[in-house]
């Protein structure tokens, strides 16, 4: 459709709407042996799995959802390399289990510190 045949306003029920038909998007596309993402690799390591997976806990999907639960175990058992997959994760593990994964988190945050540049930027 053209811009111009668009209605001038947007309901909640089509925004929550629009949001459960991308995640029932992303759970068709989660590898069912792994729990990850493979098919949106792009040299950012576990970061496509971390977004998705945060994409789904901050829709409303329970950490405990067996989809979501498998892309968790995925992150758990991965070491991320790069600033985005590491700050990805982050979120994750705050978002869904933050008292079991609290020594992951401050791992992974201190990693993220000692990643910092002499120009006190972050590299991708």
């Amino acid at each position: 459709t053209y811009a111009q045949d668009a209605p001038t306003f947007v309901t909640a029920e089509q925004v929550e709407q629009s949001i459960q038909s991308a995640c029932k998007f992303l759970l068709t596309g989660q590898n069912p042996t792994t729990g990850d993402w493979p098919q949106y690799l792009g040299g950012h390591g576990t970061g496509q799995t971390a977004l998705v997976t945060l994409a789904l806990l901050n829709a409303g999907y329970d950490p405990n959802h067996p989809k979501v639960r498998s892309a968790i175990e995925y992150l758990r058992n991965s070491t991320p390399t790069k600033t985005y997959e590491t700050a990805l994760q982050v979120m994750v593990f705050c978002a869904a289990s933050p008292k079991r994964d609290l020594d992951r988190i401050n791992r992974l945050v201190r990693n993220i510190e000692i990643g910092q540049r002499k120009d006190n930027g972050w590299g991708y």
